[in-house]
């Protein structure tokens, strides 16, 4: 990944990175749905649908432990290319094979760190290049586009070549991430690979592990750390609540299949593409990077009441959709800049790795919670449920902003 240029303001990225994001996202969404499918085809249940899902959660969570770590000790570099091939193996172990393949497969994603990866290469070029914090919130919402962009075309791809054979699209998912291994490796510059720090006379893993946890403390010790992490662990959380009954929402309440789901996805993902692509680049302009997190997410709270008030209609729902995946878009690349800012160029990946793990964790907390609360409260309860904690947050933050405020405009005066 070419290095961006030492000017006064963080270059843009590379070309190389975003097309390997798009060639990651969309191998990743062009499978995902034909998950059951494959499940079904090998004698599986619904309950072995559930253990499939929990299990790439887990797996992911646990694997963006260690990432981190990897990312500053080697380079985020060398962490995109282990998840690739990663990626690669998994597909390829999934197609075709019986139902403790699948189990295998999602278990490998413990190595597919893919976006931790990519931002990873994208933050360490810049630092490379001694570009200030200062304007890379943009920078990371275009790299998160390309990985929209991926979103948008990867469920359409899978339901064009997966409709009578699942496997057949996980082979091309395979190949699709070989190439881009490859294309990290032909591209990666030797300006950010690090040199890892071997133990004096051998590997000593009692010390990288110690090595490990130092860098997440001193990550989550940071001033404002756990802020942060509050806010990221409760937005991911309603969104993943909403998004573990999407597909069960499309079908009984708004009464849309499987093919329009995949449409209504693809709609989905170009809103959060647009809003990472170049909304946050003028919220931030506009509003400073604090205040435009607090309007990301007023954007979702809204949208999920609006969700809970209105009626039963889809073209509501459609219209409900535009602010939240504005909003969504926007406060992941805000909150990613805002995180990685909290620490010196060497624990980069560590925080990112912290940021992941968060992330990933109200992931397989929120999708269970969702299928539960939508049981027992019904729909527009589940929609006032995702609404709530981003009500609730937003109440804090602002509470929060007032004093902070008053410190500042006493620090400017002086």
């Amino acid at each position: 990944m070419g290095l961006p240029p030492p000017t006064g303001e963080a270059g843009p990225v590379p070309g190389s990175l975003l097309v390997v994001a798009g060639v990651l996202a969309a191998s990743q969404l062009a499978q995902a749905p034909l998950l059951p499918r494959a499940v079904g085809a090998r004698g599986g249940s619904a309950s072995d649908l559930g253990a499939l899902q929990a299990l790439g959660g887990a797996a992911q969570v646990v694997g963006g432990l260690g990432a981190g770590a990897l990312a500053d000790r080697f380079s985020g570099t060398a962490v995109l290319v282990v998840s690739l091939l990663g990626g690669a193996g998994a597909a390829l172990l999934s197609a075709g094979g019986p139902l403790w393949a699948l189990y295998a497969a999602r278990g490998l994603a413990v190595f597919q760190q893919g976006m931790l990866g990519a931002r990873a290469v994208a933050v360490q070029g810049w630092d490379a290049a001694g570009a200030p914090e200062e304007g890379r919130a943009p920078r990371l919402g275009v790299l998160g586009a390309a990985f929209g962009a991926g979103f948008v075309v990867g469920p359409a791809l899978g339901a064009a070549f997966g409709r009578e054979d699942p496997d057949r699209v996980a082979r091309g998912a395979a190949v699709a991430y070989l190439v881009a291994a490859l294309l990290v490796l032909l591209t990666a510059p030797g300006g950010t690979r690090k040199r890892a720090r071997p133990a004096v006379g051998g590997v000593d893993p009692p010390s990288a592990w110690r090595s490990t946890r130092d860098s997440f403390l001193c990550v989550v010790g940071s001033p404002g750390a756990p802020a942060l992490l509050a806010q990221k662990a409760i937005g991911d959380l309603c969104m993943a609540i909403f998004v573990g009954t999407f597909s069960v929402l499309l079908e009984s309440r708004y009464g849309r299949g499987p093919r329009q789901a995949g449409y209504v996805l693809s709609y989905v993902g170009i809103l959060a593409a647009a809003a990472q692509g170049g909304g946050v680049r003028s919220l931030e302009r506009r509003l400073g990077r604090e205040r435009a997190a607090r309007v990301a997410l007023a954007a979702m709270a809204f949208a999920f009441a609006a969700l809970a008030a209105l009626p039963a209609s889809f073209g509501g729902f459609l219209a409900c959709l535009a602010p939240l995946s504005l909003g969504s878009g926007a406060v992941s690349a805000l909150n990613t800049a805002r995180f990685a800012a909290l620490v010196g160029p060497s624990e980069k990946g560590s925080a990112l790795a912290v940021e992941s793990v968060i992330s990933g964790a109200a992931r397989a907390v929120g999708s269970g919670l969702g299928v539960l609360l939508r049981g027992s409260i019904g729909d527009a309860g589940l929609f006032a449920a995702c609404a709530a904690p981003l009500v609730t947050l937003l109440l804090v933050m602002n509470a929060g902003e007032g004093p902070r405020g008053r410190l500042r405009e006493a620090q400017r005066r002086e």
